[in-house]
C-alpha cells in the first residue's frame, strides 16, 4: 500500500478510550483492513494536524464513543470531516447521552457485551451485514422454563393507591369487561 492510499479506517478516540481503540484496530487488522490512530500511527516529530489530516482521508471514520469522547475538544473536528464525507460509524464502549447531532445514526454497541460479542458486532457493522440472529417463537410460552420460585417476593398489602381501589369496588361488574 503507498503512503497516499487512504487507509480504511481512521479510529477516533480520546485518551481514555485508547484500549478500546487498539482492540478495534487490531480486530480490524486482522480480519485485513487498514487502521488509522493516533496510539500507532503518530510519530514522534512529526506534525499532530498532518496527522489529523491523514486520518480525514481514511475511508471511513469509527467514533469511540464516550462520556469523554463526547465532551472532548478535538473530537469535534474529527466528526465533522466524517460528517463531510459521511464516513461516521460510532462505536459505542461505554454508556453516554448520545448528542442530537449523532442520534439519528445506529451505533455498533458494546456496552453489556461479551469480547466475542463485541468483535462480531464490530466485523458485521463495517461489513454492512444485518444482525440477523434466530429467535424463538413468541406465540407459545414455555412453562417448563417458567418458575415460580424465582419470581420476587412481593408485599401483598397495596398502600398509595385508596382512592383508586375504592373506585374500583364501587363499581358495577359491567364497567370492567373492555
Amino acid at each position: 500500500m503507498s503512503s497516499a492510499e487512504p487507509r480504511d479506517f481512521f479510529i477516533s478516540r480520546t485518551g481514555v478510550d485508547k484500549d478500546w481503540a487498539q482492540w478495534i484496530a487490531q480486530v480490524l487488522e486482522e480480519e485485513g483492513h487498514t487502521t488509522y490512530l493516533q496510539d500507532w500511527d503518530f510519530l514522534p516529530g512529526q506534525s499532530f494536524i498532518a496527522n489529523m489530516r491523514i486520518g480525514a482521508q481514511c475511508k471511513r471514520t469509527i467514533a469511540v464513543l464516550s462520556p469523554e469522547y463526547l465532551a472532548a475538544e478535538f473530537t469535534v473536528p474529527e466528526l465533522e470531516a466524517a460528517f463531510k464525507t459521511h464516513t461516521y460509524l460510532p462505536v459505542r464502549v461505554r454508556r453516554c447521552e448520545i448528542d442530537p447531532l449523532l442520534a439519528p445514526y445506529v451505533f455498533i454497541d458494546f456496552v453489556g457485551k461479551s469480547k466475542d460479542e463485541a468483535r462480531d458486532l464490530l466485523l458485521k457493522g463495517v461489513k454492512g451485514e444485518r444482525l440477523k440472529r434466530a429467535v424463538e417463537f413468541p406465540g407459545q410460552i414455555d412453562y417448563a422454563k417458567v418458575s415460580v420460585a424465582k419470581l420476587p417476593t412481593v408485599n401483598p398489602l397495596l398502600v398509595g393507591r385508596e382512592q383508586e381501589l375504592q373506585q374500583l369496588d364501587a363499581a358495577p361488574p359491567s364497567a370492567w369487561s373492555p
